[in-house]
């Protein structure tokens, strides 16, 4: 009906939220068929902003897909068309995902850079969100590139800041990658601790995550491990 109007702008809205709702229900092929369309007719209205979305919505795709590749150069256009139209914000949150796919594609340096790029802002901001997002994800790369002193830190500071945010879903998730660090570094007694303060964090929750509990499950086991004598 849209098309049949000429409503070009509602159009692409909708092919874009249809592109969402494939997502959604796993059919990814046509979410990225779709989102690609929105794109194209943002395009030709001139709406930077919509093309921006529709690009970042295909990324969201290929990342899920493992596609990095595709996924790089999605949010990269997205994150440049949102810097040009003065879309501060949201073109960090994308380099924020940017910086995600880099380092799923062993660019950890050039990801932990992005992450410090954006981080006075949102603390500028007081976007205690997002802020606690990159610190985690700074901690996550710092142990990748061997820096396990800072990765302690940072993950330190990310449960914090999500305690502070009341999500205590995320503060275990920073508290369980804690304790990973500690148990590859062998400090077992102290990843026992980290791993005893995410679990309080799961007990207040009325429905635990499934994604944190199957962490939390696999670090109790590797404990164990390591505490049976031989």
């Amino acid at each position: 009906m849209l098309a049949q109007m000429g409503d070009r702008a509602d159009l692409a809205a909708v092919l874009n939220n249809r592109g969402l709702i494939y997502q959604q229900s796993g059919q990814w092929e046509l979410a990225i068929q779709y989102h690609a369309d929105a794109a194209v007719l943002y395009e030709s209205l001139g709406d930077r902003r919509g093309q921006a979305k529709a690009i970042h919505n295909q990324g969201e795709v290929y990342r899920h897909l493992r596609r990095l590749d595709e996924a790089e150069d999605c949010f990269q256009r997205a994150t440049t068309m949102l810097a040009d139209i003065g879309d501060e914000i949201n073109a960090a949150r994308g380099r924020v995902i940017l910086g995600i796919v880099l380092h799923g594609q062993g660019q950890t340096e050039q990801a932990l850079a992005i992450h410090r790029q954006v981080e006075p802002l949102f603390r500028r901001l007081g976007d205690r969100p997002w802020l606690a997002r990159i610190v985690n994800n700074q901690g996550v790369f710092l142990a990748a590139l061997g820096r396990p002193t800072e990765a302690a830190h940072a993950y330190e500071e990310a449960a914090e800041l999500h305690l502070t945010n009341a999500d205590q879903s995320l503060a275990a998730s920073s508290l369980l990658n804690w304790a990973e660090l500690l148990l590859d570094q062998g400090q077992i007694e102290e990843a026992r601790l980290r791993l005893t303060q995410a679990q309080e964090r799961l007990a207040t929750l009325p429905a635990l995550p499934t994604w944190v509990v199957r962490t939390y499950e696999t670090l109790t086991r590797r404990i164990m491990g390591v505490a049976q004598p031989g």
